[in-house]
């Protein structure tokens, strides 16, 4: 079994709970299904994100620690922070780091698919330019290996 390198917990004002992205890992669903109640967490299949509530979070991340899985978490506290002092857009925030953030909290599959659009228009058998449809294949590679821990 691969393990899994790219969980992403993150703090949902829209619903006051913590959202859970990760692919497939039958011992983490297992762990979900079994360790947190059924009225502190949801699956939505469409958007394939578990919503938690904010009381299993240091449950879960005991549970990631004890099977050496370090995950990307932004905290209600952190969130909470960034709108005491307005919208990412609106503080003094390098574009590059908003950037970032913005990528390592897009699901996968979300990243994976923007990017295959991009690719399709840049492609140069469909009229696009072939320099960037080589920059973002490289771009891609990295953020796929680095970001959601694909080889």
């Amino acid at each position: 079994m691969t393990p899994v390198t790219n969980v992403r917990i993150w703090w949902d004002t829209s619903v006051s709970a913590y959202r859970v992205s990760f692919p497939y890992d039958k011992v983490l669903v297992e762990f979900l299904s079994k360790q947190v109640p059924i009225s502190d967490r949801h699956w939505d299949p469409t958007l394939k994100i578990w919503t938690c509530a904010e009381r299993v979070l240091t449950p879960m991340l005991a549970f990631f620690k004890m099977l050496n899985i370090t995950p990307s978490v932004m905290t209600r506290q952190q969130v909470e922070s960034q709108h005491s002092t307005g919208p990412v857009s609106q503080r003094v925030v390098p574009l590059d780091t908003v950037l970032c953030e913005f990528v390592r909290l897009l699901p996968y599959t979300a990243a994976q698919k923007a990017y295959r659009a991009a690719a399709m228009e840049l492609h140069p058998d469909k009229g696009g330019d072939a320099t960037k449809a080589a920059s973002l294949n490289v771009v891609w590679a990295r953020i796929a290996k680095e970001v959601y821990g694909q080889q």
